[in-house]
């Protein structure tokens, strides 16, 4: 093993580290401010945790949860971890079966569903954020999406 390149990837490790905890706990605060209900950050942290150290056993990448994927959920209805173990299950089978019964899947129902996602925060964090924030911090709200919006990410 040569440890010289190990030592010199350690900054971009920790640089992955630190985004990611940063990363797990907004989208954990942002999740408790679409549901209006209080989220256990240690148990969150905890869960990202223990997945990756599974996952990186299984030589996969780093992963924390979803703030779009957990509020579309929340959307439709689902109020139970079970959305989760579904969703592994399906990205398990299509990992051992391949992608190919994926393709009999409309496209107009995934692209449905990402106009779905796009504006229901767009329409959250432009119109109604306009009648609760004050008009400095709709200003850096407004900013920010201008520059996703343009820039990009």
């Amino acid at each position: 093993m040569n440890w010289s390149a190990v030592a010199g990837a350690g900054g971009i490790a920790a640089t992955v580290l630190l985004t990611a905890l940063i990363s797990i706990l907004l989208n954990a605060s942002g999740l408790e401010l679409t549901t209006h209900e209080e989220i256990d950050l240690n148990r969150e942290l905890r869960a990202a945790g223990l997945a990756n150290v599974v996952g990186g056993f299984g030589g996969g990448m780093l992963g924390f949860q979803s703030l779009s994927l957990s509020r579309l959920a929340h959307d439709l209805g689902s109020r139970t971890r079970y959305t989760a173990l579904i969703s592994a299950a399906i990205c398990g089978a299509a990992f051992f079966f391949g992608a190919a019964p994926f393709a009999y899947l409309p496209k107009f129902v995934l692209g449905g569903l990402l106009l779905y996602l796009g504006l229901g925060f767009l329409w959250e964090w432009i119109w109604e954020a306009w009648f609760v924030f004050p008009p400095a911090d709709y200003a850096v709200v407004l900013l920010i999406v201008a520059t996703v919006g343009t820039i990009g990410y």
